[in-house]
């Protein structure tokens, strides 16, 4: 039902630290079955999640180029330092992920920030988000669409043998869909953004054809949004979203399920995060065999976490999916 989606532990993708080359060492050695492409935030404005998806669609179009402001980013429509460097750490970060990966067949894992989360963080020249501008989120649905598919051809010729998995990393979602988006002042909220047209702008993004997308959210799973809008899979953490039934809803007509099981900041041990999983589980009433072809991840991203931190929370989660295959649902 699910066989896009690889049964493997894999990392959401920010690591600490501001070596591409360490963060790929522990990347490959900790989740070697399905290994994702390291963000380093640490590094500054250009390395995190909203900079780092700027360079990618400036592959696309350079009027998407962002400057770094007080508030946060700003589009200016044409590259700067901020943009230069962002483009600069991309590149290592893809050179650093092919070396490590020398060899390697199997699945692999990139991350965008997606069209939502993305026009939320960004504003105009005014200091108006972006994602107040229905024509602007439109078009960068398309570009980000256009940007997934060049990131995914890039890793493609640099490990021929791998299988590649796009998540598309959403955690503004749940605040555009709430209306809970502040405006410049801070002194009111923009108004929701309707679910017909999340979705839309989703599914623009996730085509037929493509390589199979995970949609992630830290908090809320966004179960119906990820069926809604036909992605291959949805990734959430599981300790803060208590929607069994919606998760339930989401397996069973064809959406895999990816919950982040070890806390990124304080991974505990397996014991706990196994007992996590299956309080968590037994409410979704889908019992262990569904379980046993399940993907495991961290709560969420590991670049506030040491770098011993981070280490620990990739093996408790290796260890936690080891586990499933044989698990009787005692």
């Amino acid at each position: 039902m699910h066989s896009r989606i690889p049964s493997a532990a894999t990392g959401i993708g920010s690591m600490p630290g501001t070596s591409a080359a360490a963060a790929c060492a522990v990347v490959v050695g900790e989740i070697p079955e399905w290994p994702a492409l390291p963000e380093l935030p640490a590094r500054g404005a250009g390395a995190d999640m909203v900079g780092r998806t700027a360079a990618a669609l400036m592959q696309i179009d350079p009027s998407f180029a962002l400057e770094a402001v007080p508030t946060g980013w700003q589009r200016t429509g044409r590259p700067g330092p901020d943009m230069r460097r962002a483009r600069s750490w991309l590149g290592e970060d893809l050179d650093r992920f092919e070396e490590a990966l020398a060899g390697y067949e199997g699945p692999v894992k990139i991350q965008l920030c997606g069209p939502w989360t993305w026009s939320a963080a960004v504003e105009d020249g005014s200091g108006r988000r972006l994602v107040r501008d229905s024509s602007f989120t439109a078009e960068l649905a398309e570009a980000t669409g256009l940007a997934v598919a060049e990131q995914v051809a890039q890793v493609q010729r640099r490990v021929p043998a791998a299988t590649i998995v796009v998540q598309l990393d959403e955690p503004g979602l749940p605040a555009v869909l709430a209306g809970d988006i502040p405006t410049a002042s801070g002194l009111g909220r923009l108004a929701a953004v309707p679910r017909p047209q999340v979705v839309a702008g989703l599914a623009h993004v996730r085509r037929p054809g493509d390589a199979p997308m995970l949609l992630h959210c830290c908090g809320a799973g966004l179960f119906t949004v990820a069926r809604e809008a036909a992605y291959d899979g949805v990734s959430w953490d599981a300790g803060t979203d208590e929607d069994a039934e919606g998760a339930a809803e989401a397996f069973e007509s064809g959406v895999a399920l990816v919950p982040g099981l070890v806390p990124a900041l304080s991974p505990g041990t397996v014991e706990t995060a196994w007992s996590l999983f299956r309080e968590w589980w037994r409410r979704t009433g889908l019992g262990s065999d569904a379980a046993r072809g399940l993907a495991v991840t961290p709560s969420c991203g590991l670049a506030g976490a040491r770098g011993d931190v981070a280490r620990a929370a990739l093996a408790v989660t290796r260890e936690v999916r080891a586990r499933l295959p044989e698990w009787d649902g005692s």
